[in-house]
């Protein structure tokens, strides 16, 4: 058959057109077909746990292997530790001695320290190839605060530290009223800048969430002003030099109104 020209190209164009149609179609079927390949593959893979299964044994097999070459938990050093108990610490570590330390998660364990009510901050580092070696920040109990009838020993910051062994800290004033834990940090601040009037302190009483009365072994009552407290102590540690107003004779020292001091004696 004879083709003119313009019949001639538009034949070529239209041959070409639908041999790349062809292969496009074939392309887009292969590409079909490896997506689905793979797409079943990972669904096997997924469904039956093949992957997740090798791996697990293959991490437990790295650690066997570095514990049979003595990388293995044997010691804990420890440091800071004042009122904290060890059961706690061993607790906190979650493992036992053989343990691979190279399975350890230290900050796992920094954070298991750190939710113990006496730990205020905590570091724990590897120390290859047998060591775990545990620093640990306890709070300082500054008080016994008394609320409800139950005791508690709390910090400079008010956090609750123990509702246990209190007895040892008889020494520590004990502390009541409205406020009084999230307050007596202050308060116990500036009191231990005047030693003669801190170490006398057997309580202290919050009142109206406003101000504090200060009870003393073998002394007075001591009813501090709402504000400029640091000015009062000062006042009456001048008062006391020349008038000896600490000692067991006064019953009463009122100091709500800034800059006087009125006190009565106990009645004989």
């Amino acid at each position: 058959m004879l083709l003119s020209t313009n019949e001639y190209l538009t034949y070529k164009i239209s041959f070409w057109r639908k041999l790349k149609l062809k292969i496009l179609k074939q392309i887009k079927s292969a590409k079909f077909i490896v997506t689905f390949t793979i797409t079943l593959a990972l669904y096997i893979i997924i469904q039956f746990h093949i992957l997740d299964n090798y791996i697990i044994q293959s991490i437990k097999d790295f650690y066997k292997f570095t514990a049979d070459f003595g990388l293995k938990l044997e010691n804990v050093y420890l440091e800071g530790q004042v009122n904290l108990k060890n059961q706690e610490i061993v607790k906190s570590i979650e493992s036992e001695v053989g343990t691979p330390i190279l399975k350890l998660d230290v900050w796992e364990i920094k954070r298991n320290l750190e939710k113990l009510d006496w730990v205020l901050n905590a570091s724990v580092a590897r120390e290859l190839p047998n060591t775990i070696h545990i620093k640990i920040v306890e709070r300082t109990p500054i008080a016994i605060w008394q609320n409800n009838k139950k005791q508690s020993l709390i910090d400079d910051e008010g956090h609750i530290i123990n509702e246990s062994d209190i007895d040892k800290f008889f020494h520590l004033p004990v502390i009541v009223g409205e406020g009084s834990r999230l307050t007596s940090g202050m308060l116990i601040e500036k009191l231990r800048e005047y030693p003669k009037i801190y170490n006398k302190v057997s309580a202290a009483i919050r009142i109206g969430d406003r101000r504090w009365n200060i009870r003393l072994k073998r002394g007075p009552e001591i009813k501090l002003p709402e504000n400029n407290i640091e000015e009062a102590l000062k006042l009456l540690t001048e008062y006391d030099k020349k008038k000896g107003l600490l000692g067991p004779e006064i019953d009463v020292i009122d100091m709500r109104i800034t800059g006087k001091i009125y006190y009565k004696k106990k009645e004989k």
